[in-house]
């Protein structure tokens, strides 16, 4: 299966991964349908802007945003002309389910509870205390056998299925319905 372009924001330097999984699933469905789309690598900032209060240069603002929140202001909102329908949590535990919404919809929202260990793997497996490294959003957009794919940091992160069904490591796993025509 083939991912969209990309878009890193800039998740190393604020706490947008929230908007920026978004831009990247936005992306996806822009991709599958034959759509160029608007949404830049600053997209993501300007959403965090918006509706997180960041405002760069001011540490205290730093903060990252709860996705179901987002998910709200999406389903009455836009990102660049993709417009969220519906969000479904679905359970990761069940791989099966996680492979049936990445081909339907083009990926999975995921949120994750990281530990120090995934700092340092090539493969994110579930190995570590969940949470030390704080919790993390990022879209989901691939499988291959025992690997699922997420786009984090701009780039294709393997992630091993047992990481992706452990309830401790993927704190939930969300379908979105985006429309983009």
């Amino acid at each position: 299966m083939q991912s969209a372009v990309r878009i890193k924001g800039h998740n190393d330097i604020y706490p947008d991964c929230v908007f920026v999984a978004a831009c990247n699933a936005a992306r996806t469905v822009f991709a599958r349908c034959g759509i160029e789309d608007k949404i830049t690598e600053d997209t993501p900032l300007q959403l965090h802007e918006q509706l997180g209060g960041l405002v760069p240069g001011e540490p205290s603002t730093y903060k990252g945003y709860d996705p179901e929140k987002f998910f709200d202001w999406w389903l009455s909102n836009d990102i660049c002309g993709a417009k969220l329908h519906s969000v479904a949590r679905i359970d990761n535990t069940d791989i099966n389910e996680v492979r049936r919404v990445i081909v339907a919809m083009g990926g999975v929202f995921y949120v994750f509870n990281m530990s120090v260990d995934q700092q340092n793997q090539t493969v994110w497996m579930p190995t570590g205390i969940p949470g030390t490294w704080d919790e993390h959003a990022a879209w989901g957009d691939q499988y291959t056998g025992n690997l699922n794919w997420a786009t984090t940091w701009g780039e294709g992160k393997p992630i091993h299925k047992l990481y992706v069904t452990s309830p401790k490591f993927t704190l939930a796993a969300y379908e979105l319905l985006i429309d983009v025509g």
